[in-house]
């Protein structure tokens, strides 16, 4: 797929997640510090300095700096698409409807902070109502029972 990402952007974004960790899971080791499983970002092993991904500078150090990026790409087209093209080939068919993943990305894009809410409200909404997309009525995939159950305590 063509992200409108670069070689150069991905290296960057490497050096940006340096330190992310996971904490230790005994007393042995440089890095076993933390509770065993929880994020720990590792200073010591952070790559300073400013990095630009996607044409935008990020100047922040630590910490900060990943978390601007992590903002920025999720409300990027990019991923907007990207995901919303994986919500509907699990959710819907294995070749959803280019309308149905048209609609999801400009909700994802349009709805700010609650996106996922938006795009799991169109993809049901559309799933409930079959509409009729390219001239044939699309059906939806049967859910599997882990989505079933999953999806009973909040009914």
């Amino acid at each position: 797929m063509d992200g409108g990402y670069s070689q150069q952007d991905v290296t960057s974004f490497a050096k940006v997640l340096t330190g992310w960790s996971i904490g230790g899971a005994n007393d042995r080791g440089r890095f076993a510090d933390g509770i065993p499983g929880t994020f720990e970002f590792r200073d010591t092993i952070h790559e300073p300095g400013s990095q630009r991904i996607l044409a935008k500078k990020y100047t922040q150090s630590g910490l900060p700096q990943g978390e601007g990026v992590l903002r920025d790409l999720a409300v990027h087209p990019s991923t907007a698409r990207f995901v919303s093209t994986k919500l509907a080939r699990h959710f819907v068919a294995d070749e959803p409807p280019a309308e149905l993943i048209d609609d999801m990305t400009k909700a994802w894009l349009s709805s700010g902070r609650t996106r996922w809410r938006t795009v799991s409200v169109r993809a049901s909404t559309r799933l409930n109502l079959a509409m009729p997309c390219s001239g044939h009525v699309s059906v939806p995939k049967p859910a599997r029972r882990l989505h079933v159950l999953s999806r009973s305590p909040r009914a």
